[in-house]
Formats: structure tokens, C-alpha cells, sequence
């Protein structure tokens, strides 16, 4: 539309400045005659300050019509300008006060990265993510299957979708993320929108019914299954060889006491009503007497803390910490005994430590991934992060296993 308007502002000036060289070869004309006439006439007329004239209405009309057309873009310009601007704006601020984690992917590189992503990581700034490699955002093994998610979405061979991965916090600890990739143009070059939504508590719930499933099956399943056998072999030989009928009966008894043990247990893990009646302190003192009974232990028990006035669910989560760290040296130490202390460090005694150790036949927590085992060991961790503390687990086969658990204290919290 407006090339089209230039091109009939030039028309009409070639126009224009053809009609005044047809003037001027009409005066020219006018002052052939005007020699040849000149007796006969009394006055001349010059046409060059009539061509300049002409030549100056013209120049000053085209330049008119170009100044109202550059002031018409002008503000059409600044409207456009204001409209981006306020786009811009809406889009930072939805952007910005999402509770999800959202950044731009483009070639293997953080282009722009909100707030709620700084905060997953553990970055005071989102700032400090934009312009680094995605990579450093996750585990090292999931590298190369995240690249490779992100290419296909990138190059349009995938249809949007989610998948889980594997993040890393900016203190080391392990992150179960939910992502969704969609194609977006920023800069003018193809990018990548990703949204991030923590789902470690939801992993670790689902996690922590797998792990009693597995209790469950490995444990009371077990020993009931055990027990009806002792029971029916009781059964069968209680006619002819009272001994042994007698023996089979003292193992399914056995087994049944057993089986009550691991339930109280698993109860106890549902809904520890110890830490409801009695508090933090003496809950753990109760759970590892009685623990410590059944299986035969001799216990060394020091806590210089008396008690902890923590959040409901924080005090939950510790009591979880060590009741996994116990029943792991229950089911699989095969120790003695076992050392749990309690104290405080730090010049304002604002650092908990608590420590649970055996010697028992001990393992490599490496080689620990997929079994009950591994997945207490995971949420032992996760617990202790979301007090925004450590969990750090020393152990080595026929040396033992030493728990160790620092969570930093408000005032107050300790007594």
C-alpha cells in the first residue's frame, strides 16, 4: 500500500515536470516570435521564473504528501510498538508468576528461563541459567536421552508430550521432574518452550508404597506362607511322631511372631502414633527399644538434644530418616548393636546431627538401585532435602553402616 502511493507521487511528478518542459517549449516558441516580432510587440515575457515556480509548487506538494504519510506511519509504528510492549509485558508476568518452571531451549542453549526455574535448582536469579547448557540441569546419565527428546521435538519429528527425568540441584541432590517441549519461534529461529513441574514428593510417595509392597511380599507374605507350612506339617505329624509334629508348631509359632513384629512395623511406618502422643525425641528413644528387643540388640543410645520443636511435618520426616536407617540395620546388618546420637553444632547451636551406626556386614551403597533397600536409601535423602539438610550414608561390606544426618535449626527449635 505504501510503494503503490510513492509510485503515484512520482507519476504525477514526471507529470508535472513534463508539462513544464512543454512550457518551456512553448516560450522558447513565444521568444522565436518575439524576434521576429519584436517591433510589433511592446513587452517580452521570461518563462524561466515561471519554470522554477512550477518546478518548486511541485517539489513542495510531493514533499507534503511524503510528510503526512511519514507522520501517519509514525504513529502507526509507535501503536504497533505499544501493543508489543504490552504483550511483552502480560506474557513476563504470567511467565514469571507461574508456580512451574519454564525456560527457552535453543541450539543445545538456555535462551530465557523464569523464576520458579531459578528457585527449583537452587539459583538465587534466573539469570544465572540463561545462556548455559541444558545438560548441567540433569543427571549425568540422562544427558544424552534428554538431547536427544529435545532435538526430535525441535526438529517437528515428535508430537508434543511429557516425560520424566532425572534434574540436579544446584547442592547435588537428585530432582524427579516432569517436562513438556513445544515449538515455538524466538528471534525468528526455531526454540523450544519447556515447562518444569517438581514431582519428587509424588515419586517419593509412589516410591515409599512400592517399598512397602516390597516389605510386605519379602516380609509378612513370607513368614505366613512359612507359618501355614510349619502348621500343615504340625498337622500331618501329630499322629505319628509327636517330636517333630511338636518342632514344626514351635516354628509356625515362630513365624506368626514374626509376622506381628513386621506388622507392627509396617503400621508404625503408615502412621507412627508414637510421635503424636509422646514427641520427636521420645518416639525415636520408644522405636528403637522396642527394635532394638525384637532383634536382639545391644543399644548405645546418647542424645544431648531433649527435645525438637519442629513443624509437624518436619518432625515426620526425621522420625522417617531414622526409623528407615533402624529397620535397615534390622533387616539387613545382621548386627549386634546399634549406636543412634543426637547433638548440636554451630556457635548458636543451629546444626542438628544425628548419627545411626552398626556393625553389621554392611554393603556398597553404589551397587543399591532398584530393591527395597535402594528406594529407603532415596528417600532418606529426599526427606533430609526438604529440611534443607544432608543425608550422608558410609558404608563398606564387613565394615558396618554409619548414617549421618545434618538439618540446620531455627531458633528455638532445639532444647
Amino acid at each position: 500500500m505504501k510503494s503503490a502511493k510513492i509510485i503515484y507521487d512520482i507519476i504525477w511528478m514526471i507529470i508535472a515536470i513534463l508539462l513544464a518542459s512543454f512550457l518551456t517549449v512553448v516560450f522558447d516558441l513565444h521568444e522565436w516570435l518575439i524576434q521576429y516580432t519584436r517591433p510589433f510587440e511592446s513587452w517580452e515575457l521570461d518563462e524561466v521564473p515561471f519554470l522554477l515556480f512550477f518546478v518548486a509548487l511541485s517539489c513542495a506538494w510531493f514533499a507534503y504528501r511524503r510528510c503526512r504519510e511519514l507522520i501517519t506511519e509514525v504513529a502507526e509504528r509507535r501503536q504497533i510498538q505499544k501493543a508489543l510492549t504490552d504483550s511483552e509485558t502480560r506474557y513476563r508476568t504470567l511467565v514469571e508468576a507461574s508456580a512451574q518452571g519454564i525456560y527457552i531451549y535453543q541450539q543445545g542453549a538456555i535462551r530465557f528461563a523464569n523464576r520458579a526455574l531459578g528457585r527449583l535448582f537452587g539459583y538465587e536469579s534466573a539469570a544465572a541459567l540463561v545462556g548455559e547448557d541444558v545438560e548441567q540441569l540433569c543427571s549425568p546419565y540422562e544427558e544424552a536421552r534428554l538431547t536427544a527428546c529435545n532435538a526430535a521435538a525441535l526438529a517437528g519429528h515428535a508430537e508434543p508430550r511429557r516425560y520424566e527425568w532425572h534434574g540436579v540441584h544446584r547442592d547435588g541432590a537428585i530432582l524427579w521432574l516432569e517436562s513438556l517441549p513445544l515449538r515455538i519461534t524466538w528471534d525468528g529461529a526455531p526454540a523450544l518452550m519447556i515447562t518444569v513441574l517438581d514431582i519428587t514428593e509424588r515419586r517419593g510417595q509412589e516410591q515409599e508404597r512400592r517399598k512397602i509392597a516390597y516389605d510386605i511380599h519379602d516380609g509378612i507374605a513370607q513368614l505366613m506362607v512359612g507359618a501355614q507350612h510349619h502348621l500343615e506339617a504340625f498337622d500331618y505329624l501329630c499322629r505319628d511322631d509327636a517330636s517333630l509334629a511338636e518342632d514344626q508348631l514351635g516354628r509356625g509359632r515362630a513365624k506368626l511372631r514374626q509376622a506381628i513384629v513386621e506388622t507392627r512395623r509396617l503400621m508404625t511406618q503408615l502412621r507412627p502414633v508414637s510421635l503424636e502422643t509422646l514427641g520427636l525425641i521420645p518416639a525415636v528413644q520408644q522405636y528403637l527399644n522396642e527394635l532394638g528387643k525384637d532383634a536382639g540388640w545391644e543399644i548405645d543410645y546418647h542424645a544431648e538434644v531433649a527435645a525438637l520443636h519442629l513443624s509437624p511435618d518436619g518432625e515426620t520426616a526425621l522420625f522417617r530418616i531414622l526409623q528407615e536407617a533402624l529397620t535397615n540395620a534390622w533387616k539387613h546388618a545382621q548386627t549386634s548393636m546399634v549406636r543412634l546420637s543426637l547433638h548440636t553444632e554451630g556457635e548458636k547451636d543451629d546444626l542438628l546431627v544425628v548419627c545411626v551406626q552398626d556393625w553389621g556386614t554392611g554393603f556398597e551403597p553404589a551397587r543399591i538401585h532398584s530393591d527395597a533397600q535402594g528406594i529407603g536409601l532415596m528417600g532418606m535423602r529426599e526427606r533430609a532435602r526438604q529440611l534443607g539438610g544432608v543425608c550422608s550414608i558410609e558404608s563398606r561390606p564387613g565394615r558396618g553402616t554409619t548414617v549421618r544426618l545434618r538439618i540446620p535449626l531455627q531458633h528455638g527449635e532445639a532444647v
